[in-house]
């Protein structure tokens, strides 16, 4: 697990197969990122397994939120525990 500013993320996104989860709830509102999959961070935690198994073949998973402090660093520890064989 690796943390990323917005430029590296960017250019992994041009560069690499990659996801980008958007685990904002309603801080969303003030706009998003294209292309992004939206999932508040209590919902994947909700159904951590069915989105373990979705994003277990994808080579980089990016998660962010408003700071990307809690929320996204949380969730890709989460992710990373049951992805792990």
């Amino acid at each position: 697990m690796h943390s990323l500013d917005f430029f590296g993320v960017s250019k992994l996104r041009n560069q690499q197969n990659m996801v980008v989860v958007d685990l904002r709830g309603e801080d969303r509102a003030s706009g998003h990122i294209a292309g992004t999959v939206h999932v508040r961070a209590m919902d994947l935690l909700k159904e951590i397994q069915k989105f373990a198994e979705m994003f277990r073949d994808q080579p980089i998973v990016a998660f962010f939120c408003k700071y990307s402090a809690h929320r996204a660093p949380t969730a890709a520890g989460w992710i990373t525990c049951l992805s792990v064989p």
